[in-house]
């Protein structure tokens, strides 16, 4: 009988990323019942292997300092029953994270002093009425 072809996924979160977050990687085979090893790699170099339990594999990196990756993407080994398979490039980029600035809560101070709040005024108007 021949091997099936499966479906494989590779997610990334968090999403956006920022410079400071680690980045997680979900590799998904379906079916399940598939057997073997899934390897995540940016561009060309292999950074990580890992058996599948139950149709998934994760891998866990590190932050860095910024800017985009070189893409990354999971190739799964086969078994008996099913194909290798390799996921499209998955682009991942990350952005130094925006902190805004604060602004003090004016709300509960007094107005600022004015040395003609409470005077009475007195206006003129010159030239031809």
């Amino acid at each position: 009988m021949p091997r099936q072809d499966p479906q494989l996924v590779l997610e990334q979160t968090p999403t956006p990323t920022y410079c400071s977050d680690s980045l997680k990687f979900t590799a998904t085979l379906t079916p399940a019942s598939a057997t073997g090893t899934v390897e995540l790699l940016e561009g060309a170099s292999s950074l990580a292997t890992q058996s599948l339990s139950d149709g998934q594999a994760s891998f866990t990196l590190a932050p860095r300092t910024g800017g985009t990756y070189s893409g990354f993407i999971v190739r799964y080994s086969g078994d008996a029953e099913f194909t290798p398979q390799e996921t499209p490039l998955l682009p991942v980029s990350s952005a130094a994270k925006h902190t805004p600035t604060s602004v003090p809560d004016s709300s509960n101070s007094p107005p600022p002093e004015r040395p003609w709040n409470g005077m009475p005024v007195q206006t003129s108007v010159s030239g031809p009425l």
